[in-house]
């Protein structure tokens, strides 16, 4: 029996996979379900979401905090999130974790005789990002921030495996009490220091881009706004509303406008609720994309904040 050979989709569902599994985009940070239930919020997101988001979110925590999120993407991809923060004498400190995991994919061939595609070899895919955050907080209003990220993902395949180190900086500023501007700029190491490395010697760049955005409180309502700045793509565009519908009870709603090529965008829609007590903070937010309905999914992160 005679073969044409293996088909390289190998490499097409490795770089699909790295679209769907990371919940980041172009290797930005990841995000917890109240960022997601925002519309994918982070430029003016206080507290633990500052572990992914915006690392100077930090600087206005009160207390250590531990926070995790878990959901099952696409139904074939585990996809896990861990943090903490943590005091210093010199400024709050944080350490964070995300991950993905899917298993039983293939390589398929095509049989020359019967023109029939078939499985062959099984593989996984997987990812590890670790991130180290810094925030200090300046005066009453200015907080700044600071991230490094190291990368590792991959598959068995030869070749298919990567690895790399970037970092991030933002800074937020509270004009007010019911006001706050923040701005993240992200994967900041340019060249071959801030690429993704991958086996045989190959170096993708890992892109630059720019988050700004704001916070405007009225009464029990918080309004949010940002726009993303990615290199070779317009401008995105997300807005989010939380509402305090009762003490520690809050509702979420978001819009998160993508750049899916240099002439088209879409809008993915999201909603969450958010639930405190005593000192314990769960999260929850559905996911709606409109342009892959597979990838809508459910996501929950639960907090622990330690007095």
């Amino acid at each position: 029996m005679k073969r044409s050979g293996i088909l390289t989709v190998a490499s097409i569902i490795v770089l699909t996979m790295i679209s769907v599994a990371d919940v980041s985009i172009a290797y930005d940070s990841s995000a917890g379900a109240r960022s997601i239930g925002l519309g994918g919020i982070t430029a003016a997101l206080k507290g633990a979401d500052g572990i992914f988001g915006n690392p100077s979110g930090i600087g206005y925590m009160a207390d250590p905090e531990f926070t995790s999120m878990y959901s099952d993407l696409t139904g074939d991809i585990r996809y896990t999130m861990l943090g903490g923060v943590f005091d210093s004498a010199i400024g709050r400190w944080s350490l964070g974790y995300s991950g993905s995991r899917t298993e039983d994919m293939y390589v398929t061939e095509i049989n020359s005789d019967t023109g029939v595609v078939g499985a062959t070899t099984p593989f996984s895919y997987a990812t590890d990002d670790i991130f180290l955050g810094y925030a200090k907080r300046l005066s009453r209003e200015l907080v700044i921030g600071a991230r490094v990220k190291y990368f590792l993902k991959g598959t068995e395949l030869q070749g298919t495996s990567g690895r790399g180190v970037n970092a991030d900086v933002g800074l937020m500023y509270s004009m007010a009490d019911n006001i706050d501007v923040g701005v993240v700029v992200y994967n900041v190491m340019p060249g071959h220091a801030g690429a993704m490395r991958w086996e045989g010697g190959t170096e993708d760049d890992i892109p630059l881009s720019v988050s700004a955005g704001g916070r405007y409180g009225i009464g029990k309502l918080d309004i949010y706004g940002e726009t993303l700045l990615r290199r070779g793509l317009p401008t995105e565009y997300k807005a989010g509303l939380e509402y305090m519908l009762v003490d520690n009870l809050c509702l979420r709603a978001g819009i998160d406008r993508k750049s899916f090529a240099a002439n088209e965008a879409y809008s993915n829609y999201t909603a969450g609720v958010g639930y405190c007590l005593s000192g314990i903070r769960f999260d929850y937010a559905y996911y709606i994309d409109t342009m892959v309905s597979y990838n809508s999914q459910h996501f929950v992160s639960m907090g622990l904040s330690i007095k």
